[in-house]
């Protein structure tokens, strides 16, 4: 396993700043080595600070994986106070902080703090360079969570019956959760049926399954701190042929688009070949969002498959492929799946997941 606060703190030397603050908890549980609640890490040279109060330092001192953090106890209910005050006992002088993550109000406290003693630079994606290509342990962590949602997925069929509400659904599907993981869903569950599917986001609502409508199912699982994200559309009878031809430019689009993931590939190539499918059948102004995102801490992290993103894909990042077509007041198709780039090309985590 790479040594984290080596690469951060080459990272320090390469941005020209002595210390990083970081608050972001996907960051912080990164660093740490375990999933770190209402944390602050502290990295540079001299030493560097898992910064905690009472409440979770217990959980620190059991759990902490990185031993090169010296765990300190917040004792005023103020993280950044205390932050500020190891900057000026080591004197460090240059410090810089997550610009994307630390909020106006932070921000002021650390330049108000810092008049003569030490100066505040903004970062951006620090630690998230480093979160972008999975440890084989990530990986483990991450092909379990999608194991296990995928079985979530195949007990939908059990529970899954007409005049059921999709708020009822929804329900059923997070107790499923609980039942595996002592965390909550990675995101709240997506239950969208009839023309609720043509809303990508759509907020689960008490209308009652009908029969002849596809139902749209995306939910995610949070196992261990790391997250799975995947979509599948059901349907309880027979269905239209628009419905059926939808869905098999969807399903081809997907397809096509993982067949060509390898290493060096382009985020945005990998793009444009599902969305080219999908123009060329005469439904690109209805597919608006990217083709898929990294995932891992968090549901929503780097890479970006987008159609402007030119990022290589590398081996060892997992990122979810899923094209879609929402005709607006009639319904909608999505297909998501999880796809590790390996060293050659690819695997499709949730393979066994039928379509």
């Amino acid at each position: 396993m790479k040594d984290l606060l080596k690469e951060i703190l080459k990272l320090l030397d390469k941005n020209n700043i002595d210390s990083l603050i970081i608050k972001h908890p996907a960051n912080v549980s990164y660093l740490s080595g375990f999933n770190a609640r209402e944390a602050v890490i502290l990295v540079s040279h001299k030493q560097s600070f898992f910064i905690t109060d009472f409440r979770y330092l217990g959980e620190a001192k059991i759990y902490l994986k990185n031993k090169n953090l010296k765990i300190e106890c917040v004792t005023k209910n103020n993280s950044l106070g205390l932050v500020t005050d190891l900057i000026k006992k080591l004197r460090l002088k240059r410090i810089g902080f997550e610009a994307q993550k630390i909020n106006f109000v932070e921000y002021k406290y650390l330049l108000k703090n810092s008049c003569g003693f030490f100066k505040i630079i903004p970062t951006f994606n620090l630690v998230e360079i480093l979160r972008v290509k999975k440890s084989e342990c990530e990986i483990s962590k991450i092909k379990t969570s999608v194991l296990k949602l995928v079985n979530i997925f195949k007990d939908i069929k059990n529970i899954l019956r007409p005049q059921i509400t999709e708020i009822e659904l929804a329900a059923e599907i997070e107790k499923m959760i609980r039942n595996i993981s002592t965390r909550p869903p990675a995101f709240e569950p997506i239950i969208a049926s009839g023309l609720q599917s043509s809303l990508p986001h759509a907020i689960s609502t008490k209308n009652k399954i009908n029969k002849t409508s596809p139902i749209l199912v995306d939910i995610g699982l949070d196992l261990s701190g790391y997250k799975s994200d995947l979509t599948r559309v059901f349907f309880l009878s027979k269905i239209s042929r628009k419905i059926s031809k939808i869905y098999d430019i969807v399903k081809f689009a997907q397809e096509k688009a993982i067949e060509n993931i390898k290493p060096g590939v382009s985020c945005n190539y990998i793009d444009r070949i599902a969305r080219n499918i999908i123009e060329n059948k005469g439904f690109g102004k209805f597919f608006g969002h990217s083709l898929g995102h990294g995932i891992g801490l968090e549901v929503h992290e780097n890479p970006s498959i987008n159609p402007i993103n030119t990022q290589p894909l590398e081996e060892g990042m997992v990122i979810t492929i899923e094209p879609a077509i929402y005709l607006p007041g009639e319904f909608g198709i999505r297909l998501e799946d999880m796809v590790l780039v390996t060293k050659t090309n690819y695997e499709v985590l949730s393979g066994s997941l039928s379509k």
